[in-house]
């Protein structure tokens, strides 16, 4: 019996295992979108963006972190980064006014 439960076991978490591959790609292309549309926003957080996928924080920082490659938070910063390279680069615009605008 404890065999064959081990074997229902593992049956049912390489099920979870491969529905989770399947869903990460889209739900983090969502969350991507997401961010790269709002992250200039102060107010922008995990939350929000977990909500609009829709995931709770927890499972989502995980699953974003994992397929990612870098945390929430090091990819919005990395995006405001380099939007104020951009504007630097291609604007007349003081840093006061880059600071704001990322």
């Amino acid at each position: 019996l404890s065999e064959e439960m081990l074997a229902v076991y593992g049956k049912v978490l390489a099920f979870r295992n491969q529905q989770a591959g399947k869903r990460s790609p889209t739900v983090i292309q969502r969350a991507r979108d997401f961010i790269d549309q709002h992250f200039c926003e102060p107010e922008l957080s995990l939350q929000q963006a977990a909500e609009h996928v829709p995931l709770s924080a927890n499972p989502f920082s995980a699953v974003f972190s994992g397929a990612a490659g870098e945390t929430f938070k090091e990819y919005v910063t990395r995006l405001r980064i380099d939007r104020a390279k951009e504007l630097l680069r291609t604007t007349s615009l003081g840093a006061a006014e880059i600071c704001y605008a990322v």
